[in-house]
């Protein structure tokens, strides 16, 4: 008989008298099962929930509720949908018992015919679950959703880099030379790669110098120079900012270069001529070394003795001896003033 009508019939002697009534049926069941937690566990996501594109979804796992106030659910399989991105796969889940009103239960799903792909582009989407269960016409279907993005794994970059003389990259290796070829691989927090290139180039200032007399030539043309004094604290040498320069005095100088973004200073060089001609050989007398790292040897015949002046004027030295020990004395321009065959001559050495 139709559930929602029920016909009765009364009898009466020798005439039949029929009695209908329609009379609704209250239903007491009311069907209303969702997710309530959706969550990706492989891959596993990176931070703000972030899936790297090319890396299909192996492993979801969901919480359903049965919010029904009394129907039980004693099917064996539970109907769903999967939604990524608005592309909906179905299929089901299986129950191990009858699934009571107001319980949840959590599943791993792994069935990856059930997920569709993530987009293949950076960008938002929703990862959605409905349970599509329909009993006695009645049908629940709540969908739930969880917000991911999608973020391109690999990216590719170039590290232009300009140095001077040297430069330790991200690989741990110093490079003293230009080089192109060097390739790093970067993990970030959420598994993602980053490719990077090395693109560098190394300046270096040739620091050379030529001494000749008073005169010291840079090697490195092209550049900015500064002539430093070397006895006076490396000062700068006011007017010369030339490739080539010409000592005033003798003493000891060196050339800032600068050039490309890079700065660097030679060595010192010695200047001993300035206004001698001859620095080690006048009327038979010889000093030598010079420059000296310490001893000098007077050569000359009828020798009476010897004075060693700073360049204060200090007498420091004053010997009958042919040989001179500097090597307590600082570096620097020293004063000789040697006599020998009646006269008194002047030389001077640098003491290195």
């Amino acid at each position: 008989m139709p559930s929602d009508l029920e016909v009765y019939a009364f009898i009466a002697e020798g005439q039949q008298t029929v009695l209908s009534a329609a009379i609704s049926k209250t239903t007491t069941k009311q069907l209303d099962f969702e997710a309530t937690n959706i969550k990706v566990l492989s891959p596993v996501p990176g931070t703000g929930k972030t899936l790297l594109i090319g890396e299909p979804i192996t492993s979801l796992e969901i919480t359903l509720k049965n919010n029904s106030s009394s129907w039980v659910y004693s099917g064996a399989e539970i109907p769903i949908t999967i939604k990524v991105d608005g592309a909906s796969k179905s299929g089901s889940i299986t129950l191990s018992s009858d699934w009571a009103p107001s319980t949840s239960f959590t599943q791993t799903i792994t069935d990856t015919s059930l997920f569709s792909a993530i987009p293949s582009s950076e960008k938002a989407f929703d990862i959605c679950v409905s349970v599509d269960v329909t009993e006695d016409s009645l049908t629940s279907n709540n969908e739930t959703c969880a917000s991911y993005s999608t973020l391109n794994c690999t990216k590719t970059f170039t590290d232009t880099i300009v140095a001077c003389d040297s430069y330790k990259w991200i690989n741990g290796i110093t490079y003293t030379s230009n080089d192109t070829s060097a390739i790093e691989t970067l993990i970030a927090s959420n598994g993602c790669d980053s490719i990077v290139s090395l693109n560098l180039t190394i300046n270096i200032i040739n620091k050379g110098i030529i001494s000749s007399g008073d005169t010291l030539t840079t090697l490195e043309s092209s550049a900015q120079y500064r002539w430093l004094n070397c006895l006076f604290n490396f000062g700068v040498i006011g007017g010369d900012t030339g490739q080539v320069f010409v000592a005033k005095t003798n003493g000891s100088y060196a050339a800032e270069i600068t050039k490309s973004g890079c700065i660097d200073t030679s060595d010192c060089y010695i200047v001993s001529t300035v206004g001698i001609d001859n620095p080690t050989t006048l009327s038979d007398v010889k000093v030598y070394p010079n420059p000296t790292s310490g001893k000098l040897t007077i050569d000359a015949e009828n020798f009476e003795g010897v004075e060693v002046y700073d360049t204060s004027g200090r007498l420091i030295i004053k010997s009958a001896l042919k040989t001179i020990d500097l090597q307590e004395q600082s570096k620097g321009l020293y004063l000789l003033k040697v006599n020998a065959n009646g006269t008194t001559q002047e030389f001077k050495v640098f003491k290195e």
